[in-house]
C-alpha cells in the first residue's frame, strides 16, 4: 500500500497526497476511523469547549433558541 510513501514523504503535501490516494483504496477503512473520531470527539465532554460544542439541545429548546448559528471558530478556517 502506500505507507512507505507516506513515511518517505518529507514534505506535508506530499504525505497528504499519500493519504487521498489510500483513502480512494481503503475507503472503508478511512470512513470508519473518520467515524470513530467524530464518536469520540463529541462523546467527551472535556474536548467541547475546545471547539465551541454545547452539548445536546433537544432538552433545553433546541437549537433554534440555543446555540444556532453562534460557531465563530468555523470561520476562521
Amino acid at each position: 500500500m502506500g505507507f512507505g510513501k507516506y513515511a518517505a514523504s518529507a514534505k506535508e503535501d506530499d504525505r497528504i497526497a499519500v493519504l487521498r490516494e489510500m483513502e480512494t483504496q481503503m475507503p472503508d477503512f478511512f470512513g470508519a476511523v473518520r467515524g470513530s473520531l467524530v464518536t469520540g470527539i463529541y462523546n467527551n465532554q472535556e474536548l467541547w469547549p475546545q471547539f465551541g460544542y454545547q452539548g445536546e439541545s433537544a432538552s433545553q429548546g433546541g437549537y433554534i433558541e440555543r446555540g444556532f448559528n453562534d460557531i465563530d471558530w468555523l470561520d476562521k478556517a
